[in-house]
C-alpha cells in the first residue's frame, strides 16, 4: 500500500466505515464482494466511493492529491491485470 493511501486511512478524513470500504477497493475488491461483505448493494457501495474520492480530492493538499491521483491510476491498472482476488 502506497504512503498516500496509508495517510488517508491514518486520518480522521472518512469514518471507519468508508475507510473499510475504500481500503477494500484498494486491495482490488469488486464493488460486489464489498457490497456482499458490507450488507448492501453493488450500486451503493459505488455511490459511497464516488462520495470517497470527492472528500479526498476535496481535501488532500496539492502535492498530496497529485500523488493520490497517480496511485489511484497504477493501482486501477494493476489490479485489472490480476485475474483472480486473493483471500
Amino acid at each position: 500500500m502506497s504512503d498516500v493511501f496509508k495517510k488517508i486511512l491514518d486520518s480522521n478524513l472518512l469514518t471507519s466505515r468508508r475507510k473499510q470500504i475504500f481500503e477494500m477497493k484498494i486491495n482490488g475488491f469488486s464493488c460486489k464482494v464489498i457490497g456482499e461483505e458490507m450488507g448492501v448493494s453493488k450500486q451503493r457501495i459505488s455511490q459511497l466511493l464516488k462520495t470517497i474520492d470527492k472528500k479526498i480530492r476535496n481535501n488532500l493538499s496539492v502535492e498530496h492529491l497529485n500523488d493520490y491521483i497517480i496511485e489511484i491510476k497504477n493501482n486501477k491498472k494493476n489490479h485489472a491485470r490480476r485475474r483472480t482476488i486473493d483471500f
